[in-house]
């Protein structure tokens, strides 16, 4: 990071912040050229270990096909604050937050894995813990 005099390692602000926003950017690559989509998002963050996100997709396609070829993924979340005008447009600026991480992902297999995961996506997307969770996760991804 460039610009260490912005950088944030309060954990609780961090978690705060993924709390309250809804997209976030998979970055995965073929080795030849990068992919990048937005995708709704769950976490897990325990106080004394590091987050881990959970994503949801259709059982194929080309997420999961570039993930089993390559598991390195980067995650970007981000909120712009405000446009900051300047005298002249190329002096604006704008003012943001963002939380950028490097991670390995995981297809979940296994029946309650892929539940909890469900949970996670749906308890911060919609705010709610759905009962339905196991009996839709059979659905949500195919065996690796």
């Amino acid at each position: 990071m460039r610009r260490n005099d912005r950088l944030i390692d309060d954990s609780a602000v961090l978690r705060a912040f993924l709390a309250q926003e809804n997209v976030l950017h998979l970055g995965l690559t073929d080795g030849q050229a990068p992919y990048v989509v937005p995708m709704s998002y769950g976490f897990d963050w325990p106080e004394d270990g590091k987050p881990t996100f959970y994503l949801h997709c259709a059982g194929e396609g080309l997420r999961l096909s570039l993930i089993r070829k390559n598991p390195h993924v980067c995650v970007e979340i981000s909120k712009q604050i405000r446009i900051v005008p300047g005298p002249v447009p190329c002096s604006w600026t704008s003012k943001y937050k963002s939380v950028i991480a490097f991670g390995t992902a995981h297809i979940l297999t296994d029946l309650s894995d892929k539940a909890a995961a469900l949970r996670a996506v749906l308890a911060h997307e919609v705010k709610v813990d759905d009962v339905y969770a196991t009996s839709a996760a059979v659905r949500v991804a195919p065996d690796a």
